[in-house]
């Protein structure tokens, strides 16, 4: 877990762990910056788990695939 969080990079309001963030993801709606945002945390988590294989880094990858789903979710009833 702490390799996860020593990843972690600060864009203003959002935390951003891996990937990176285009231009034309910059000027999108909030809603779809969300969901991208929290879909690269989630991969990144996952990976960490896949390394790890313990029960804290499983918890944390969950909790990121949740807040990712439901980003996803808020995006779509837009």
């Amino acid at each position: 877990m702490s390799r996860v969080l020593e990843s972690l990079h600060d864009l203003g309001e959002y935390a951003f762990i891996g990937g990176r963030l285009t231009q034309t993801d910059l000027g999108a709606p909030p809603e779809r910056l969300a969901w991208r945002i929290a879909a690269d945390e989630a991969r990144a988590a996952y990976t960490e788990w896949c390394a790890r294989r313990d029960r804290d880094s499983y918890a944390v990858y969950r909790a990121y695939a949740d807040r990712a789903d439901a980003a996803q979710a808020s995006l779509a009833a837009r």
